[in-house]
């Protein structure tokens, strides 16, 4: 029996599946109380996933040289060189030879359709934005540093929060409840004593304090589903920035109609509406647009990739209704519609 080791990485988390060609799940582990932050960046990478791997391997009783292959989807493969550089680190990191590597939202755009033969693009919103377009032909883009920095999703959106806030405040912005909300999460009593803290610290004695932004994205869709016009605006206007991309690819490569977009990443799961929202601005644009929710986690996009090499893209229907199953009892299904 064949293993494989399927690894999806964020800028975030790792995730690893340890999983079988007949669609057995193994283990599934990640490293979110991994703590060892030091290192170069491709270095810190390759320590996390192996982390996460060795808490996988341990949970099912395994070794290394059991496991076949990696299909790994991954950050920092955005440039061409980066995708033979990823492979070799991971070689070096697992001592596994035979690695498959892909960007990091590819895997997402394999956990949403099957991509062989087929015009497709992925939409990933997570702490940061990625997209892809595909054509049926094979050919690729994946956008990666070439998002600009308004539309990257968790981190850029509850960014804009605070923004909103302060310049509502002294009337650069209309008002909006984003101002009520945020300082009820925050536990402050006025706008300029929460952005005192940030920016300064409220006395010659105090840090700033750090805040995580993309830990108040919510913030923005929540008082978009109150009514509110300033966050339903911008939400708007992020959709439709999102929706260039895909534009953008298709028609880079020559895709009149027939395309399929996969959204996926944490943001979708807190604000399904994104889906909606772009799929009426991509219709209203291009005939025969289809916009679906992943139903699988990235990890199992990768996991995916490997099957289709391994039955010639014909992954027989035991080994998915099997896959299928133990996604479930693992909650690594995101979309059960």
């Amino acid at each position: 029996m064949a293993w494989v080791l399927g690894v999806d990485q964020g800028g975030t988390k790792t995730e690893v599946v340890i999983a079988d060609q007949e669609g057995n799940i193994l283990a599934f582990e990640n490293d979110r109380d991994f703590t060892d932050w030091t290192g170069e960046r491709r270095e810190l990478r390759m320590k996390r996933i192996r982390y996460a791997a060795d808490k996988a391997v341990r949970a099912c009783g395994i070794d290394y040289g059991q496991i076949s292959a990696v299909a790994a989807s991954l950050n920092g493969a955005d440039w061409p060189f980066e995708y033979a550089v990823g492979e070799k680190n991971v070689r070096r990191t697992l001592g596994i030879q035979d690695v498959m590597h892909y960007g990091d939202c590819v895997g997402a755009m394999r956990g949403g359709i099957d991509t062989h033969g087929r015009n497709c693009a992925v939409i990933c919103l997570g702490t940061g934005t990625n997209v892809a377009v595909q054509a049926a032909d094979g050919r690729q883009f994946v956008y990666g540093y070439y998002i600009k920095d308004r539309h990257q999703a968790g981190g850029s959106i509850g960014k804009s929060v605070f923004e909103i806030v302060l310049a509502a405040n002294i009337g650069l912005e209309r008002q909006t409840i984003m101002t009520e909300i945020l300082l009820k999460e925050t536990h402050f009593d006025s706008v300029e004593k929460l952005f005192m803290a940030i920016t300064t610290g409220v006395s010659e004695y105090d840090k700033p304090i750090r805040i995580v932004y993309k830990d108040y994205a919510w913030i923005m869709f929540e008082a978009m589903r109150r009514g509110d016009a300033v966050a339903t605006a911008f939400v708007q206007d992020f959709c439709e920035g999102l929706c260039g991309y895909v534009l953008h690819g298709a028609q880079r490569f020559g895709i009149g109609n027939d395309l399929t977009v996969v959204f996926s990443g944490g943001i979708v799961k807190v604000c399904p509406e994104i889906v909606s929202i772009c799929s009426a601005y991509l219709s209203a644009r291009m005939e025969g647009i289809c916009c679906v929710n992943a139903r699988y986690e990235p990890v199992i996009g990768a996991v995916l990739y490997w099957l289709d090499r391994e039955y010639d893209y014909r992954i027989p229907a035991r080994v998915m209704q099997r896959l299928d199953a133990q996604c479930a009892g693992r909650g690594l299904i995101r979309y059960k519609g």
